[in-house]
């Protein structure tokens, strides 16, 4: 028996009430917090696609981080966000990136953002968020512990340092909190009588130098000779030698190859016939030690019945 309503009740459209029901079901389903040390903390990942995925830190602020923390049930008002990854690197997709919250949306993917899965970033730009539980959150980089000019970035994730932030130090400074001094010259890391310069690297101890060697050395630190290669005169039939580092290379004449310039046999091989007395024409270059094409310009009877002959055949 099918129920009338009154005329007095009020009308219901089923249909948005449907709508709110499956979207506010669901909303909390498609967003997590990864990797922390409560459920309150964590890299974000969003549901998309049957997979879960990372969100790029690019344009993600206080505002986002409020979004993530409401649609987590957790209070948006104390909600921190942490950048440059969470502790070990995820892997997998990246849903987000370049995301521009307003506060009031009730879904993460309501929120503008790139075309999902377009992102410019790599899981080192991870973001992650804390989102307050009842609990003061630490700021460990205020005041700034880092000294010398170091720049403290806040690692929720305990390193191996046993400290939760990094401080990232000048170049001529190291240790946990930028204490110590430091001279990458001071080891005399160049060889030879190079002379060793130090360089403004900010992110201790890469290029934190760089070496000026003397006129017939080469390399990071100097250690290669330049010319000595060549020096026992190796190629042979008149072509030139060229030093490559601790290596040489033969600029060989013309008829002539090999490592050496040794040869006048060119190596050839037909590839990809149907038995060894076809297919298509390759020659070997020396310098480079790989095979290669040749091209049909000019290519005629003439020419094919040289590489037969040179192959053995009649």
């Amino acid at each position: 028996m099918m129920i009338k309503p009154s005329p007095m009740s009020p009308k219901i459209d089923l249909r948005r009430l449907c709508a709110v029901h499956i979207k506010n079901q669901f909303t909390g389903k498609k967003i997590r917090l990864v990797g922390g040390r409560s459920s309150n903390e964590g890299r974000v990942e969003v549901y998309h696609d049957g997979q879960w995925g990372t969100v790029c830190d690019d344009g993600f602020g206080n505002t986002e981080a409020e979004v993530v923390c409401r649609l987590l049930g957790y209070s948006p008002n104390k909600a921190r966000v942490y950048r440059h990854g969470w502790g070990n690197l995820a892997y997998g997709r990246i849903w987000l990136d370049d995301l521009r919250c307003t506060g009031n949306e009730s879904s993460i993917f309501d929120c503008p953002h790139r075309d999902l899965g377009v992102h410019d970033c790599g899981h080192g730009g991870d973001v992650g968020v804390n989102c307050y539980n009842g609990t003061a959150i630490p700021d460990h980089c205020s005041p700034n512990p880092c000294q010398s000019g170091g720049t403290c970035v806040r690692k929720l994730r305990i390193n191996y340092e046993n400290t939760d932030y990094k401080c990232i130090c000048p170049y001529d400074r190291m240790g946990v909190n930028c204490e110590k001094s430091y001279d990458p010259c001071a080891s005399y890391p160049c060889h030879y009588g190079g002379t060793c310069i130090r360089t403004n690297s900010t992110f201790w101890p890469y290029s934190a130098y760089r070496c000026n060697c003397a006129f017939n050395r080469t390399g990071e630190m100097c250690e290669y000779s330049i010319g000595d290669s060549c020096s026992s005169n190796p190629c042979y039939n008149g072509s030139k030698c060229v030093a490559q580092g601790n290596d040489y290379a033969c600029a060989c004449p013309w008829g002539r190859y090999g490592k050496r310039c040794e040869s006048n046999e060119f190596p050839v091989r037909l590839v990809g016939g149907r038995s060894s007395r076809e297919g298509r024409v390759e020659v070997y270059f020396e310098p480079h030690g790989s095979w290669g094409t040749v091209c049909d310009d000019g290519f005629d009877d003439n020419a094919a019945r040289v590489i037969c002959r040179s192959l053995g055949f009649g």
